[in-house]
């Protein structure tokens, strides 16, 4: 059986006062996604990770490269809907 990660990451991050995607943010010079990704890679625990991308999809794909897959959530309308 395979087993997936799935992080949710289309949000547009509001609160945070930048137009930036909130899990784009740096922390400690880094973007957090990309603190999660790796976490996750490292710990041999999933298959596959999948990233639900909606504002500013573009961003989170030049951090992520090809290390992941994407499911774009066109419209945000949160998190249950994604």
């Amino acid at each position: 059986m395979r087993r997936y990660a799935i992080i949710l990451a289309a949000g547009k991050g509001t609160r945070m006062k930048t137009d930036l995607p909130k899990c784009a943010y740096p922390l400690l010079k880094k973007p957090m996604i990309a603190y999660i990704v790796e976490h996750l890679y490292k710990s041999t625990v999933i298959d596959e990770l999948i990233t639900v991308v909606g504002h500013k999809k573009e961003v989170l794909q030049e951090i992520l490269n090809s290390t992941v897959k994407y499911a774009v959530q066109e419209e945000q309308l949160g998190t249950g809907h994604a």
